[in-house]
């Protein structure tokens, strides 16, 4: 398809991929991949006031900065609790298969932390979180990166709590945890997301 690289640095993967159809009848669609890369294309694609904005004006850089350090926040967040559920929750059968033939991924990779082990990680994880949410709050209204306007930084974080909450359910233990951190900030967080997600929010502008 001719689709350019997600990143310059090795393996060269092109996934997540957009194919926007053209407007003209036998047209090809045009390709973009990256999220960031994405999130700009549609909005000047498809700009505002039609149709809701994902980086405010203005904010670019500063949402490109945020969303490559939150790697560092729900990365380890990421590795720890919601990969060991690929196998059963996110991939089928023969595209594990695949990795493990390819890549030279084994079964065991995808083991659960147990015990002491998990204990520790959580609570090196929550500090993070704990720290981001801090940050927030100095908006001093509003759930979001940007107060009251939700923009591409919180699809990134609200994206992290959607893998994770597909991976354990609303009933997981570590998920449950989650919820608990910053007084409950989390949770308010995350049924926010939930909302736009179900097209039921007032904050998307």
């Amino acid at each position: 398809m001719g689709v350019p690289p997600a990143s310059e640095n090795p393996p060269h993967y092109t996934v997540p991929t957009i194919a926007d159809p053209s407007s003209e009848a036998n047209g090809t669609p045009t390709y973009v991949s990256d999220t960031f890369n994405i999130a700009k294309y549609l909005d000047e694609k498809y700009p505002a006031p039609r149709y809701p904005v994902i980086l405010p004006q203005g904010t670019l850089a500063l949402q490109k900065t945020f969303v490559d350090n939150f790697a560092t926040i729900g990365g380890p967040l990421f590795q720890s609790f919601i990969r060991p559920y690929f196998p059963s929750k996110y991939l089928t059968e023969p595209a594990l298969n695949y990795l493990i033939c390819s890549r030279g991924v084994t079964r065991e990779s995808y083991s659960h932390l147990k015990g002491e082990e998990a204990t520790n990680k959580l609570a090196e994880i929550r500090q993070k979180w704990e720290g981001l949410a801090e940050n927030f709050k100095l908006n001093n209204e509003g759930i979001f990166a940007m107060g009251k306007t939700i923009s591409f930084a919180d699809f990134a974080v609200g994206g992290m709590l959607f893998a994770l909450n597909r991976a354990e359910g609303d009933n997981g233990e570590v998920w449950k945890e989650v919820m608990q951190w910053s007084g409950g900030r989390w949770c308010e967080y995350w049924n926010e997301i939930k909302a736009i997600k179900d097209g039921k929010s007032a904050e998307v502008v």
